[in-house]
């Protein structure tokens, strides 16, 4: 499969050339009509190969950790940690000796399996304060900065387990769905928990505007996100990016219990608040899910 052939391509490059400086082995993951799209990178593969270069003596055990990967058509998105221990001088100061943890978000378009355009989304305002290089504010506006931002800050919330925010019931028919944060306790965050008697789960779909993150309590639970097959088991979680068609059920004969986040909440509180009147399964009614920043697109994993 075209999808599967990039990925694999892809964790070439990660593995090969940045873990373990194995250069070559690039040459035939790119294509010759390579494009960089990369702020501050070189336009060509040579130039590629000289950052990845720069990093590995910059910071002499860099590595880059995969944590999300997905693939449709002609694209590959992923999400990866990238870790190291500045060793020699960077960004015109001496070594700090210090180890950062970084948050990559990388994108490429691949023809005829070999890479054409690359994205690259480094956190480097994380890596430089983490490696003491961000330069302090005075005291006094730091001190200025913590009075004005005090009005903002939210209490703490307990949510007791089985219970709901808000100490209300809300029935999905095969399932109950519990709200443990919303938008108004946090910063835009909503986390449910989905507690399922039966096997089941949603209609196939996308979210226009936001990204899923899923927690296995109990049970086991099947998803398609993309082309992608994934089987969760208790303690295992998956993240779900938006714009990305997904279907997700519980397998389990003795039903599940998930924890579903979204970022940022948007309109998922209200459409679950609208759902749940009915105590069944959203209906697969395309306007309705259209009005919460949804596109259905097709039936349940495990049928109506």
């Amino acid at each position: 499969m075209l999808e599967n052939q990039n990925i694999a391509t892809f964790r070439r490059v990660i593995g090969e050339g940045f873990n373990k400086g194995n250069l070559d082995a690039l040459d035939d993951c790119f294509s010759p009509a390579y494009s960089e799209h990369q702020f501050d990178l070189p336009p060509t593969l040579e130039g590629f190969k000289g950052s990845i270069r720069y990093l590995r003596q910059t910071f002499n055990d860099f590595s880059l950790t995969i944590e999300d990967i997905i693939a449709s058509e002609d694209m590959v998105w992923a999400r990866m940690t990238g870790r190291g221990t500045n060793s020699q001088p960077f960004m015109g100061r001496p070594p700090t000796g210090k180890t950062f943890t970084m948050s990559v978000i990388d994108i490429c378009r691949f023809e005829e399996g070999r890479i054409v355009e690359h994205w690259g989304i480094p956190d480097r305002f994380h890596l430089i304060t983490q490696l003491g290089l961000l330069p302090q504010p005075p005291q006094s506006e730091m001190m200025a900065a913590s009075i004005q931002t005090q009005p903002d800050l939210r209490p703490p919330l307990l949510v007791v387990a089985g219970e709901d925010r808000f100490g209300q019931q809300r029935g999905l028919g095969i399932s109950s769905i519990d709200f443990k944060l919303t938008a108004v306790d946090s910063h835009g965050l909503l986390i449910i928990e989905n507690s399922f008697r039966e096997k089941g789960g949603p209609a196939r779909h996308l979210h226009t505007k936001q990204d899923e993150w899923f927690f296995a309590v109990e049970g086991e639970f099947l998803f398609e996100i993309g082309p992608e097959k994934f089987t969760l088991k208790p303690g295992d979680s998956l993240f779900a990016p938006r714009n990305v068609p997904h279907v997700w059920a519980c397998t389990g004969d003795a039903g599940g219990k998930i924890l579903i986040a979204f970022m940022p909440a948007g309109k998922m509180e209200a459409f679950f608040r609208e759902v749940t009147k009915a105590n069944a399964m959203p209906a697969q009614d395309p306007e309705l899910w259209h009005a919460h920043d949804m596109e259905l697109l097709g039936p349940p994993l495990l049928g109506d």
